[in-house]
């Protein structure tokens, strides 16, 4: 079975968690870990045995699956592009800056035949449970 090449944008508190996710996959290959601080990817790779990147853009066609866990600005443009490429992308809540971004989202993905889909996961948070 041929394995997920998989990254993550943004290794802040949620996008670390992605990560180690990824790497303890079966299913997946954990390609690269991007964020613009070299301070906070760079630790993250060295742990996880993987690839850190400053410029996410040197991932686009090199992965199937993106895990885009940076500020909301950044949200649009980064799943665009990983879109435009080819890949599968989850982004985490809020989608984007705006409703028309997130359709624009919505209906790229429809053309390309990928899966976008927003990180709601709300299991483990204590006021749910």
């Amino acid at each position: 079975m041929q394995k997920i090449r998989a990254a993550v944008i943004g290794v802040g508190y949620l996008g670390r968690f992605h990560a180690q996710k990824y790497a303890q996959a079966q299913r997946c290959e954990l390609i690269a870990v991007a964020d613009s601080r070299a301070e906070a990817c760079e630790p993250l790779a060295a742990e996880l045995k993987t690839r850190a990147t400053t410029d996410y853009r040197s991932l686009l066609g090199k992965v199937d699956a993106v895990s885009v866990a940076t500020p909301t600005p950044a949200h649009f443009g980064i799943a665009r592009d990983f879109l435009e490429a080819g890949a599968h992308v989850l982004v985490e809540k809020p989608i984007t800056d705006t409703p028309a971004q997130a359709r624009e989202l919505i209906a790229l993905a429809a053309r390309r035949g990928r899966v976008l889909q927003v990180g709601h996961l709300e299991r483990f948070n204590a006021a749910i449970l």
